[in-house]
């Protein structure tokens, strides 16, 4: 429980499968500007109510994924993944012929997948 709003929100980083030495410093701050904007996003929002956010980090085989899962209150998809400042992000992932991959699961569990 690292981050406390009016509810607990819970935050997992699995990173052990990620090697900073194995990516750019340009592809390095754009996978923490991907995380700090999702992050800041499900957290400060009044609307989503993320309780636990899961988030999976990983380079193998010159791909790397990083994979955000949550579970929100609110069951509109398009409300949680609808914004302009997704556009920036992925104009930026398509430099690195990346993509990201936005989509909701069974009981309002939604997974950002992004793939470099």
């Amino acid at each position: 429980n690292i981050y406390q709003k009016d509810s607990p929100v819970d935050l997992n980083l699995d990173a052990d499968a990620f090697n900073e030495a194995d990516s750019d410093k340009s592809l390095s701050l754009l996978l923490y500007r991907i995380i700090e904007y999702h992050l800041s996003r499900l957290i400060e929002s009044d609307g989503i109510n993320a309780k636990r956010i899961n988030i999976k980090l990983a380079n193998i085989s010159n791909q790397t994924t990083l994979k955000i899962t949550f579970q929100s209150s609110d069951n509109n998809f398009h409300t949680i993944f609808n914004d302009y400042a997704l556009t920036g992000i992925k104009s930026k992932l398509e430099m690195y012929e990346g993509k990201i991959i936005m989509s909701p699961s069974e009981e309002n569990h939604y997974s950002i997948e992004v793939l470099i």
